[in-house]
């Protein structure tokens, strides 16, 4: 990543290519006719050709710094910032992440404790569900075990008096066969 913190003053990127321009066209002036062989036997160059050379390249340094102000700066902010920017959600995304994996860690946690409440509750609703099961069934044993009792007392009762009736009749029937017994030797004299 780029970081521009040099700082320039006004004029300064054009004093310096005009110090470039000027220490070139100097070099070619004094140093022109050595120059000029050399370049003639290397790439064929011409006296004209070895003056606008200085000038082109000061003309490309002055122009990339122009692109460099107007151009490169801003296109390295916004690169800049888009950086800063992708950065800072890659952390709060890293943030968001670990902070996800805390809350599902909380929420099994939660979640094995309901399950566990859960499974209490159940155990003792059923629990309590079996007492009362057993309770009303004690309380049915008991209720037919009193009414099973009054209902042989009953039948006892009816019975004790099916048997005084029964031996009431039985002795009146007896008295009655005893009276006919004796009475009828009486009545067999008499007819006899």
């Amino acid at each position: 990543m780029a970081n521009h913190t040099h700082r320039e003053y006004p004029g300064q990127a054009a004093a310096f290519v005009v110090v470039s321009v000027g220490c070139l066209l100097a070099l070619v002036y004094i140093f022109g006719d050595a120059i000029q062989e050399t370049a003639n036997e290397l790439f064929d160059l011409t006296g004209d050709d070895l003056f606008m050379i200085p000038i082109g390249a000061a003309a490309f340094v002055l122009f990339w710094r122009l692109l460099d102000k107007t151009l490169f700066a801003p296109v390295i902010k916004v690169i800049e910032e888009r950086e800063a920017l992708t950065s800072g959600a890659e952390v709060s995304a890293a943030s968001a992440k670990a902070q996800t994996a805390e809350l599902e860690a909380q929420y099994e946690e939660k979640l094995t404790a309901a399950r566990i409440e859960g499974m209490q509750i159940k155990a003792r609703v059923l629990g309590e569900a079996r007492r009362e099961s057993q309770q009303i069934i004690d309380s049915a044993s008991n209720a037919s075990q009193k009414e099973l009792g009054l209902a042989r007392q009953e039948i006892e009762k009816e019975s004790q008096a099916l048997r005084d009736v029964l031996l009431s009749d039985s002795q009146d029937l007896v008295d009655a066969v005893v009276e006919k017994v004796t009475t009828a030797p009486e009545t067999v004299k008499s007819l006899g």
